[in-house]
């Protein structure tokens, strides 16, 4: 896939992500990602509002860059706020049980997605970021 970051990327995520920083020198993504979602228990759907059952309400420090490619071709991501960690060394497991890769850095493991196909850093972000940090969250706070 090899996706570079665009400056339309840029612009898209000034847009919908405030909190979000874009270097186009750097091919770097970063800053707080709002994770507002809920889902239907059973379902496997998350959805990006608040209008649904199980509402979750969080804040994730990551970093995206593009110089670094996932096993599908999409551009790393890196929860650099320390959640995912502290909730591994509280529950005891290893991160890697959270998807979380041993890798440089420790990148996220944010599915199998032999298909995906790239749009845009927007529509990444709410294809497979966002549910990836819901369902951390879902994991901190539910068990």
């Amino acid at each position: 896939m090899g996706q570079g970051l665009t400056k339309s990327d840029c612009e898209a995520l000034t847009k919908h992500f405030p909190g979000l920083n874009c270097s186009l020198s750097r091919q770097v993504v970063w800053g707080t990602l709002p994770v507002r979602c809920s889902h239907v228990v059973g379902s496997g759907v998350v959805r990006f509002d608040d209008t649904g059952p199980n509402f979750l309400e969080d804040d994730y420090e990551i970093r995206i860059d593009f110089s670094k490619e996932d096993h599908f071709g999409c551009p790393k991501v890196f929860e650099e706020s320390g959640k995912v960690a502290q909730l591994a060394k509280r529950e005891g497991i290893p991160v890697k049980d959270l998807h979380v890769n041993s890798d440089e850095g420790s990148s996220c493991c944010l599915g199998i997605y032999p298909d995906y196909q790239w749009k845009s850093v927007v529509d990444f972000l709410f294809d497979l970021v966002l549910p990836f940090f819901y369902w951390q969250t879902y994991r901190r706070e539910t068990g």
